[in-house]
């Protein structure tokens, strides 16, 4: 997430990922969830070469100030499932 995240004002978030595997990732999907930061949000994404990085930007605007709320997200793809991260913020009053 780029800055602090504040309550009703818009956030921007990327998520990376690298293809470990020496074949093409078809059916790409790109999935975050946050409580009181996010509903689940599924991003589709192209086909993946061969050991290729990719990022994904997305905004997202938290509905409650808290501190150390945490975003999960994965990455999932017909040769690949449940690639996950995650990553703990604070989100600050407006």
């Amino acid at each position: 997430i780029d800055g602090t995240p504040q309550v009703g004002q818009p956030s921007s978030i990327t998520l990376s990922f690298k293809n470990p595997l020496r074949m093409e990732l078809t059916e790409c999907q790109f999935n975050y969830a946050g409580p009181g930061l996010s509903r689940n949000i599924s991003i589709p994404f192209r086909d993946i070469a061969p050991l290729e990085e990719v990022r994904v930007e997305h905004q997202l605007v938290p509905q409650k100030a808290s501190e150390k709320q945490t975003i999960v997200a994965t990455f999932v793809s017909r040769e690949l499932v449940d690639v996950t991260g995650s990553i703990v913020v604070d989100v600050d009053e407006a």
